[in-house]
């Protein structure tokens, strides 16, 4: 009989895509993988062979990203989401087959789920892993102290409500780190060890796995002939304008360069193709210099592909991202567009280390050593 795991996921391109080679190579070796998400992620789950359950809850992913630059809008948000979800599965499945809950991070509500019907749980980070250090000593904790500072009634609220949830639910008593990290028995985080901030600090049960781009690449059915200079992408959550193109054309380098940019309408521009959507890790092998907003799956693609970038972060954790980066000389850093035109004249220079942290990424089996560390734990318990 094939053994069973619930699967939560956060609805979002970047977090599914991620994940989806992990959910199939389970599949494949035997297990049964039933999988919640939002509808229009239906297809995708379903092609790779899991069980599709559409969630219950509004789980709108971008409702809850533009609250990223306030970390206690954002803990609110995520809060009620997760408290509401919790109150309608914690009756609504049957636990007495499942063999594992896996989740992503975001979704704290399977963590809960887990401890009250003492099943195992994996949570799979999709982004960088945070603890006390890394939130105290990176670009977030000063701009979330002033903001915890301004909202600190909102704050005390909000942490007040959550300790009252766990008690009424039995669920364990409420620490200040569980506020932003929803580590499981086991937690995957699909990032290099080389890549990620005060990696030595993490406890024995954080596995850093490396990506699962190998097997997208080796998935991709599309090819894109046309070679470009600059390729623009500033992610599906935050909305490119016209006048923020004007902005970033305003660049010497770019007027006689051929650039491609994704963009909601269409628009002409003399040398610039306008996409409304690409398979990025096609399309990044005809791309000299990746402009791109720090999300951590185009900073990782354009590493493993050993594509120059620079990012322009639009959210707190991507400015992490892209200090990393900088940090490390395997990317560009502008705050605005203002200050492309140095990251563009410096370009090399701040990618100097490019080609070592790709050999380094390309390393990595992620998927499998993922899968590995799922089996030997629903199998040995250890």
């Amino acid at each position: 009989m094939n053994k069973k795991i619930l699967f939560f996921t956060t609805p979002a391109f970047g977090h599914i895509n991620s994940t989806l080679p992990i959910i199939e190579k389970l599949i494949n070796d035997g297990y049964k993988i039933f999988c919640y998400s939002n509808k229009e992620y239906k297809k995708a789950i379903e092609g790779i062979g899991a069980i599709f359950i559409e969630y219950k809850i509004k789980f709108n992913i971008n409702d809850i990203e533009k609250y990223t630059s306030n970390f206690v809008e954002l803990l609110k948000a995520l809060t009620d989401l997760n408290h509401k979800a919790y109150e309608l599965y914690i009756d609504e499945i049957d636990y007495s087959d499942v063999d594992l809950i896996l989740y992503d991070s975001m979704c704290s509500f399977a963590k809960n789920l887990a401890y009250k019907k003492k099943k195992k749980s994996v949570c799979i980070e999709t982004t960088l892993a945070y603890n006390l250090l890394v939130f105290l000593f990176s670009n977030m904790f000063w701009k979330s102290f002033k903001t915890f500072i301004r909202f600190r009634k909102d704050l005390i609220f909000n942490i007040k409500e959550e300790k009252e949830f766990r008690k009424i639910y039995k669920l364990p008593k409420l620490k200040v780190v569980d506020l932003f990290v929803n580590s499981g028995d086991k937690t995957i985080v699909l990032t290099p060890k080389e890549i990620q901030p005060f990696v030595k600090t993490f406890n024995k049960n954080f596995y850093f796995v490396g990506t699962t781009i190998r097997e997208r690449l080796n998935k991709q059915n599309k090819e894109y002939k046309k070679r470009y200079r600059y390729f623009i992408s500033l992610g599906s959550i935050y909305k490119l304008r016209v006048e923020d193109l004007k902005e970033i054309f305003k660049n010497n380098d770019l007027k006689d360069s051929k650039i491609a940019v994704i963009f909601n309408k269409d628009i002409n521009i003399e040398n610039v193709d306008i996409y409304k959507f690409v398979d990025q890790i096609s399309f990044l092998k005809n791309v000299d210099i990746f402009i791109n907003h720090g999300g951590l799956n185009s900073v990782y693609e354009a590493i493993y592909l050993n594509v120059k970038q620079i990012s322009i972060p639009m959210q707190e954790e991507q400015r992490l991202t892209a200090l990393i980066c900088k940090h490390k000389k395997i990317g560009g850093y502008a705050k605005d567009y203002k200050k492309l035109n140095k990251e563009i004249k410096y370009v090399n220079k701040y990618n100097k280390n490019l080609s070592k942290y790709s050999k380094i990424m390309q390393s990595y089996d992620g998927t499998n050593l993922a899968c590995k560390i799922i089996d030997k734990y629903i199998n040995e318990g250890i």
